[in-house]
Formats: C-alpha cells, sequence, structure tokens
C-alpha cells in the first residue's frame, strides 16, 4: 500500500508540473498535449486509489439491480469507444502530416486500451462483486439443515 500512495503522489506531481507548464504557454498546440499527459496522469492516481481499494480488503456488493445499470453503462461506453477507434482509424487513412498522424494514432491505442479495459472492469470486478438473488438463495440454503425439509 505505501507503494500505491507514493505513486499516487508523484502521478499527482506530474498532474500539477503539467498543468504549470501548459499554462505558461500561449501555443494552444502545446498547452492541451501537455493537459493531455496530465489528465492520462490523473487517471493513473483514480486506478491506483482503485488499487488501494482492492488491496485494503473486500469492497461492498453490488446489487444485482445495479449490476445490470453498471453493465449497460459500460456496453455503452464500449459501442462509443469502438466508433471512436473506427473513426480514428478512418482518418488516419488520408492523414499525411505526421504530427496529426501521431495524435490520431495515440487517440487509437488509447481507445483500445479503453475498451479492453472496460471488458476487464465487467468481467472480473462488477460480475463478481455483484449480489445476486440466486445468490442469496444458495446462501440461504446451501447450509441450511434439513434445506426446508421437516424438521428444520
Amino acid at each position: 500500500m505505501i507503494f500505491f500512495r507514493e505513486q499516487i503522489k508523484l502521478e499527482n506531481k506530474i498532474v500539477n508540473l503539467a498543468e504549470e507548464n501548459a499554462k505558461a504557454t500561449d501555443n494552444v498546440l502545446i498547452s492541451e498535449l501537455i493537459r493531455g499527459i496530465a489528465l492520462d496522469s490523473r487517471k493513473h492516481a483514480n486506478l491506483l486509489t482503485a488499487a488501494i481499494a482492492m488491496a485494503s480488503g473486500p469492497t461492498p456488493l453490488i446489487e444485482e439491480q445495479q449490476m445490470d445499470v453498471l453493465g449497460e453503462h459500460i456496453k455503452e461506453h464500449m459501442k462509443l469507444e469502438e466508433e471512436a477507434i473506427r473513426t480514428y482509424k478512418e482518418q488516419l487513412k488520408t492523414v499525411e502530416d505526421e504530427r496529426m498522424r501521431l495524435i490520431l494514432q495515440y487517440l487509437v491505442n488509447d481507445e483500445e486500451r479503453h475498451h479492453a479495459l472496460l471488458t476487464r472492469i465487467d468481467k472480473w470486478i462488477i460480475q463478481p462483486q455483484a449480489l445476486t438473488e440466486d445468490d442469496l438463495w444458495e446462501m440461504l440454503w446451501k447450509h441450511a439443515p434439513f434445506h426446508g425439509a421437516p424438521g428444520g
């Protein structure tokens, strides 16, 4: 946990420095590229905070209804990511400016990583933490003496 906390401090320092650098220039191209990097560092701090929560012990279970809503939101998010990937790739076919290609390719790579991460979040984190009605019935009856039969 100490490692994660130290890394969060480091990522926050990067964010602060990047924001200072972005403010120090009137060049929109440079300031927005720097701000984009700062957002990635902010994201890294968020992911590290999630890792601390995971390492700290069990997190609250997700109710089945909430899991369904989260699942739908993730599906919609993934659909939008797929659209972004497709449109960036199409644009890459026509752009000749290497600087623009650099940005577009970075966006494609980032969106593909987002898509993969969302898939894993749903499969490995949300679904296993969901408490379904079937889970409740299994907990109630699996270890119950006589399983509801007479004498119980």
